[in-house]
């Protein structure tokens, strides 16, 4: 889907658009622009009746008495000028709120239709007349995001906080450049614009880039400081600080774009994003396979190609490597080995975490192979690196429990149901006395699991 076909720069979108491939359907909006080849639906705006009636209710909303309060006489010259567009009515009545007399907004878009066909531009332009500094910094900060965002998150990014944050927002929704989003269990709350309102911020934007480069670097430190926050590893709660970020993935997926789009700099900001203490374990466990793959991939691409970056490529070899392994598909075991491989050879660059890893996803592999001597003989490498390690007590028994855990599993695919209950009995021990949640559910799942092949 194509929204605002008017706003399309690239013209080779547009000729592939011409000559879509056959079964391929296409759906674009435009308020005004023919586009060759296309049927046509007509998307009228509200009839007057139903205008009258939103007008009205959103007057009430918002507060505006001289819209909400009036008869419908008064009103109706603003649903003809407007010819019913809602989002249209929307502004209009924001900028009643904001001062205008009814004639003046009414006769200033009557203008607007007369001499260009397009009372949106007049609308956007008088709003950002309208906004002081704060809020058109707050307004250009939407352009950095997706179809929701946070109040906090555009606040960073436009370098506001406090009063100032609280009143630029509050002077958007007023001419409703910007709308709460009702979501429930959501906190804090959501806003979200419509795709005009972010085409008139990304244009506001280009005409900044002094600002919009300092901008991105306060984008890129939030969230940050935001995935450091809510991702890392899963501890007591499970994965419950997760849903922070799993609400802010599609806003999450434009900075890696962006990132990669960008200098070296967007090369070290993906390889902050997406190691240990941020969202590596999280896309792990929210089952990104997908998008985890593309981002480390890419990464192991560009570390290949500078100096000294050996640590980086066998760290981004190992989580490809598990990526796939989880993945599943038919094909990918080979991809596995080969990747797990040439990580273990140059396991010197790596760290001792990653040394676990790469070992514990060989016996994962060769688990899931029936290769169950090699796994074992994998898990017993594993089990000596954490021991040899100077850990904390927390650390060292998290690290522990993936060497039981599979060992059981081993265990119980060679029907050696006693020697897995004791490992499964162990994994849980290590899971209770390091507060580690989802490893004891998982021991209590694989204990009743045995429990019942042996009744």
């Amino acid at each position: 889907m194509l929204v605002d076909y008017e706003n399309i720069e690239d013209r080779e979108l547009e000729d592939w658009m011409m000559d879509v491939p056959s079964g391929t359907k296409v759906l674009i909006t435009s308020r005004y622009k023919e586009v060759r080849s296309a049927r046509y639906i007509q998307l009228d705006g509200l009839n007057d009746v139903d205008a009258l009636t939103f007008t009205r209710a959103f007057g009430k909303d918002m507060g505006v008495k001289r819209v909400a309060d009036v008869s419908d006489e008064q009103l109706l010259p603003l649903v003809h000028v407007t010819d019913g567009n809602p989002k249209a009515i929307e502004m209009s009545v924001g900028h009643v709120k904001m001062g205008d007399s009814l004639e003046e907004i009414v006769d200033a878009l009557h203008e607007a239709r007369e001499n260009t066909n397009d009372i949106f531009t007049y609308l956007f332009s008088h709003a950002w007349e309208r906004l002081n500094i704060d809020a058109r910094y707050l307004l250009q900060a939407l352009a950095f995001f997706g179809e929701w965002v946070t109040k906090e998150a555009l606040g960073a990014v436009a370098g506001l906080k406090g009063f100032h944050l609280d009143k630029a927002r509050d002077d958007l929704v007023k001419l409703s450049l910007l709308d709460v989003l009702d979501v429930s269990n959501v906190s804090p709350p959501y806003y979200s614009a419509h795709t005009l309102t972010h085409v008139f911020a990304a244009s506001q934007l280009a005409k900044s880039p002094e600002w919009e480069q300092e901008a991105r670097q306060r984008w890129v430190e939030w969230y940050l400081e935001f995935t450091k926050q809510y991702g890392g590893l899963d501890w007591s709660e499970w994965a419950r600080h997760y849903d922070k970020i799993t609400h802010e993935w599609p806003n999450l997926q434009l900075l890696f774009r962006w990132c990669a789009e960008s200098d070296d700099q967007g090369y070290e900001h993906l390889l902050a994003l997406w190691d240990r203490d941020h969202l590596l374990n999280y896309s792990d466990i929210c089952g990104h396979w997908e998008e985890r793959l593309i981002w480390l991939e890419w990464i192991l691409q560009q570390a290949s190609l500078k100096v000294d970056q050996q640590e980086v490529q066998v760290l981004m070899m190992q989580g490809i490597a598990w990526t796939y392994a989880v993945r599943g598909r038919s094909g990918d075991l080979d991809t596995v080995e080969e990747l797990l491989t040439r990580a273990w050879e140059m396991r010197q660059y790596a760290t001792r975490d990653v040394q676990r890893d790469i070992a514990n996803n060989f016996a994962v592999l060769y688990r899931r192979q029936n290769r169950f001597t090699e796994a074992l003989e994998w898990l017993q490498i594993e089990q000596d690196l954490v021991v040899s390690d100077t850990l904390d007590q927390q650390k060292r028994l998290r690290e522990l429990i993936p060497v039981p855990y599979y060992r059981g599993q081993i265990y119980s695919a060679l029907e050696q149901y006693g020697r897995a209950y004791e490992q499964f009995l162990l994994m849980m021990e290590y899971g209770e006395e390091s507060g580690w949640q989802r490893a004891v559910i998982y021991a209590q799942n694989c204990l009743a699991d045995i429990a019942t092949k042996n009744a």
